[in-house]
């Protein structure tokens, strides 16, 4: 059948704030975060790649002390209802903060994205696949994430990449393809 024509809203590096910087939080507990951008976030999927993890507490082992170059966000696990009241539907987890706090930090956030209703995708061995139903029609709208991190499909593995690509693209009726690229740095 042919797919359904499907409204994606994208955006790029999302922090709602942290709590391992002197001021990182967002005053009235993050209510105006979105504020001049809400009326973008619009869409069948709205996409956005969540830069750090879900955290109440714990330390971070990736970044030396008082390190200039690398950062380590812990986001309180209350700010993540600030996606959802924002309208999104999907956070790309395959970034260099998602694992900053460890597994367990990564994997608490997923389960909170899900609580609320937004589907992740990103981490190794997790893709999104979404149906999208309009005027009676369904189509399954899949999303596959890539960095260049451990816990991501590394992008720069073309072998794999295509593999993985090659494996989710006949289960879906559209297919997209999501990357973060870059470094850390001052």
């Amino acid at each position: 059948h042919d797919p359904l024509p499907i409204r994606f809203a994208f955006t790029g590096d999302i922090n709602l704030g942290t709590r391992t910087i002197e001021d990182g939080l967002p005053p009235d507990s993050g209510r105006g975060l979105f504020r001049q951008v809400d009326s973008l976030l619009r869409g069948d999927l709205v996409v956005g790649n969540f830069e750090g993890v879900l955290s109440d507490s714990g330390t971070s082992s990736k970044c030396a002390p008082k390190s200039t170059r690398c950062y380590a966000f812990a986001t309180p696990t209350w700010l993540a209802l600030r996606l959802a009241q924002a309208g999104f539907t999907h956070a790309n987890l395959a970034n260099n903060h998602a694992n900053d706090y460890g597994p367990d930090a990564r994997r608490h956030t997923e389960e909170t994205l899900r609580g609320l209703g937004l589907a992740a995708y990103g981490p190794l061995g997790q893709v999104a696949i979404t149906p999208v139903f309009r005027d009676g029609r369904m189509t399954l709208v899949g999303l596959v994430g890539f960095a260049t991190y451990p816990h991501t499909y590394n992008l720069l593995d073309l072998a794999r990449s295509v593999a993985i690509v090659d494996s989710v693209r006949p289960l879906v009726d559209v297919l997209v393809v999501t990357f973060h690229g870059g470094r850390e740095g001052s």
